[in-house]
Parts: C-alpha cells; structure tokens; sequence
C-alpha cells in the first residue's frame, strides 16, 4: 500500500509537470495564428550564428526552402499541430491520474514522439533549460515504462 502511495504522488508530480509545459505550448500555438508569427526573420535570426560559421547548414536551407512557398502556412500548420500535441497530451494526463492503461500508454507514445523534437532544439540551440527538461522527460518515460510493465499495476482493471 504504501508503495502505490508513491507512485501516486509521483504521477502527480508528473502530471504538473507536464500539465503546465502543455499549457504553455497550447498558448503559443494560439499566439502563432492569432499574430501570423513571421517564421522567416525567425529562422534568420536564429540560425545566424550558425549560417556564419556553416553557409551550407543542411537544416537552415530545408527550412528556408521549405518557408520561401509560404510561410503563414507553414507557420500556421506548426501552431496546429503544437495545440493538438498539448490537447492529446492533456487528455492522456487526465486518463493516466484516472489510472486508466489507455492514458498511460498514450502520455508514454505522446512522451516518446516529443523527444526527438526535444533533441533538434538541444542540437541547434544549446540551452541549459533544454537540457534538464530533455533529462526530466528521459526520467519519465523510465517511469512510464516502469508503470506500464508492473506486474502489480498501477491501473485500474
């Protein structure tokens, strides 16, 4: 008993966490479409330190001629698809403090598909935040799989 205590207030924990972190993605996916974010000066201005060490960068160019045909659009889809994430990933929060399998599984895939999103930030922009953030999902998804394969289970039958 004593042991489900701790899971319990780990997944609390967890759930907070990453509760907020959708939060703060959902509202920039809105500003992304409420103010048509120029995503071409950002690109530009993030990427010019690196264009002047690499003119060549392979990621700089494929954004920037992906950006070129039309970057509201482009701009517009990433705000989408930042709300849906924060949205699924909300709803599997709500379903893994429920104790449902099916909430576990979908926060681990949600966890599990971010990652390398994560490690693109982190390989282009090398930010301390970053770092632990990418660390704290690692822990995380540790758990999840910890939690998904307990033969004594967390969830609810």
């Amino acid at each position: 008993m004593d042991n489900e205590l701790i899971v319990r207030k780990e997944i609390i924990f967890i759930t907070i966490y990453k509760f907020s972190e959708d939060i703060l993605r959902f509202f920039l996916g809105v500003l992304l479409i409420l103010f048509n974010f120029d995503l071409h000066n950002a690109i530009l201005y993030f990427f010019r330190n690196e264009i002047v060490k690499d003119p060549s960068d392979f990621l700089f160019h494929f954004l920037m001629g992906h950006i070129r045909v039309n970057s509201v659009n482009l701009a517009q889809i990433l705000a989408f698809f930042l709300i849906i994430f924060a949205f699924l990933e909300i709803i599997f929060l709500i379903g893994l403090v429920l104790r449902k399998k099916w909430g576990g599984v979908g926060f681990f895939c949600m966890q599990f598909v971010w990652i390398p999103v994560d490690l693109l930030i982190i390989s282009k922009f090398l930010l301390f935040s970053k770092v632990i953030t990418i660390i704290l999902d690692l822990i995380i998804l540790g758990f999840m799989v910890k939690i998904l394969i307990s033969p004594k289970g967390y969830f609810k039958k």
